[in-house]
């Protein structure tokens, strides 16, 4: 458990396992409380090496499963601002029987109806009528009596849609990043925050691909096809580990070289809140928080397909603002749960 916990210090672009063991975090932290409590009837020592253990991974356990019982919440506070962070899969849903019922998107619907003062979409099209996925006029209308300030980016897969003016900030093209993330200032009052909407490098897994992992988590299926499904599944995590690795480094550099006094980089992070990409990003712009480690309650999930159950959705943040709340919705029409986070001003 404490090398998953920690191990995400080291790139995954030089040692594979620094990728791959922080995914299996959870488990690590379930068979060593179920160690602690059992060692306490049958071996003292174990249940002392067990709890030792816990004490020292509770940094990242914390970032994992935040204990924020009175974390507050944003009813009647001023000075707040709602954002929310969305892999909206281009629109397409795939909720089960009726995907698009009264004949409208359903994701679009709800970012609509979010009462979100920021939102930063991932994998998001230019947005016109498209009757394949019921976008209609009436939703685009509503967006934008909303959200009169809008950036769209084919190239970068993302869009921006804010209550307060946003000015673009290009990503420099002789970077990977270009394609996979998306920057603005948005001035709101006085005050200036810079916003990072990433989508990074995904494990480009088919259904198949998280079926066999699932098949391997539950360790179903024979030795020899458990055996074959571990090798096409280690390959595809340990790429995508290493390219994100490398992204991450870039954005650090990208980031630090533009300093300011508030920051949000969001999005879909396609990793864990142990790995070296949050590892990483966490200490651009002389340090940023993850909301979630602040203002959540317990372990919380964002990509929504069962096979997959991990938190790769997240909120990091510094300057004079502080979260009060996070959450996920509960719709479903995407692969992914949006993410709210609600800040206050701190100053």
């Amino acid at each position: 458990m404490v090398l998953s916990a920690y191990i995400g210090f080291m790139s995954p672009a030089k040692h594979s396992l620094a990728g791959l063991l922080p995914l299996t975090f959870p488990v690590w932290i379930a068979l060593t409380l179920v160690s602690a409590i059992t060692g306490i009837f049958i071996c003292r020592k174990a249940a002392i090496i067990a709890a030792f253990a816990i004490i020292v991974s509770a940094g990242p356990l914390l970032d994992y499963c935040p204990l924020n019982f009175f974390h507050g919440s944003a009813d009647d506070r001023e000075d707040c601002i709602k954002l929310l962070t969305y892999n909206a899969y281009h629109f397409n849903s795939i909720l089960p029987g009726e995907p698009y019922p009264g004949g409208v998107n359903p994701t679009l619907s709800y970012i609509i109806g979010s009462q979100a003062d920021i939102v930063a979409v991932q994998e998001s099209h230019i947005l016109k009528p498209d009757n394949n996925i019921c976008i209609t006029q009436e939703q685009i209308d509503s967006l934008t009596d909303i959200y009169p300030y809008i950036i769209q980016d084919t190239q970068a897969d993302g869009m921006l849609l804010s209550k307060y003016p946003l000015k673009r900030h290009d990503i420099p093209e002789n970077t990977s990043l270009r394609h996979f993330v998306l920057c603005a200032d948005v001035f709101i009052g006085d005050d200036t925050l810079k916003l990072y909407s990433v989508h990074m490098r995904s494990f480009q897994l088919s259904d198949d691909d998280k079926r066999l992992y699932h098949d391997i988590a539950k360790l179903e299926g024979s030795r020899d096809e458990l055996k074959e499904a571990k090798s096409v599944l280690l390959s595809k995590l340990t790429t995508a580990n290493a390219d994100r690795a490398i992204q991450a480094d870039t954005l650090l550099e990208i980031i630090n070289s533009r300093p300011t006094d508030n920051i949000i980089v969001c999005g879909d992070f396609n990793d864990v809140a142990s790995s070296y990409t949050i590892r990483t990003l966490c200490r651009a712009n002389g340090g940023l928080g993850q909301a979630y480690a602040k203002a959540g309650l317990g372990p919380m999930v964002t990509y929504n397909r069962r096979s997959f159950p991990f938190r790769i959705d997240h909120v990091l943040y510094s300057g004079a603002i502080e979260p009060i709340e996070v959450y996920h919705g509960g719709i479903k029409s995407s692969d992914h749960y949006p993410l709210v986070a609600v800040f206050r001003k701190t100053k």
